[in-house]
């Protein structure tokens, strides 16, 4: 197949500007000298950026969701304050850390793989494994306190008000 210049466009440029068919509807590559770009793929460091970033805000949500009750148990179960703000401290660094793990070393696509994906499949998997790694860290610290509600001393009853009879 041939490309003849039309309109005084020289055939070169016929070459470079041929379209490569894809799978999906709405993605129209160009072939230029061999290698298939996209307008708005990613570079490696953005994609760390945005899987670091997704990563951390399911983090804070996940930490300003349950700190409170967390740390009121952690209170009945420890013996002294070093050791509830050890364990504390212990819990919000792993709740931050094992999304964030899970995102970079199983979400990030790696560097060729990231040339063909859109931004919105890269936040796809950011979101994806991020939601993985919370919800194994909510897992682990769940077992953990099972284990220690078991062992936990009991509540002592609730006072009876004599005012309520």
């Amino acid at each position: 197949m041939s490309y003849r210049p039309r309109n005084g466009v020289p055939a070169d440029y016929a070459l470079q500007r041929k379209r490569v068919p894809d799978t999906k509807a709405a993605y129209t590559a160009v072939k230029i000298q061999g290698q298939i770009t996209q307008g708005n793929s990613m570079t490696s460091l953005q994609a760390l950026a945005v899987s670091a970033g997704i990563s951390i805000l399911l983090s804070i949500i996940l930490l300003a969701a349950i700190s409170r009750p967390l740390r009121a148990f952690i209170e009945r179960v420890c013996p002294g304050p070093e050791a509830v703000n050890f364990w504390s401290r212990f819990t919000a660094v792993m709740l931050v850390l094992s999304p964030l793990f899970v995102a970079v070393a199983f979400g990030l696509p790696s560097a060729s793989r990231l040339q063909t994906l859109e931004t919105g499949e890269v936040i796809q998997r950011a979101v994806t494994s991020s939601l993985v790694g919370a919800f194994l860290a909510t897992l682990g610290i769940g077992l953990w306190i099972s284990s220690l509600a078991r062992r936990a001393p009991p509540l002592p009853p609730p006072a009876r008000n004599p005012d309520a009879l």
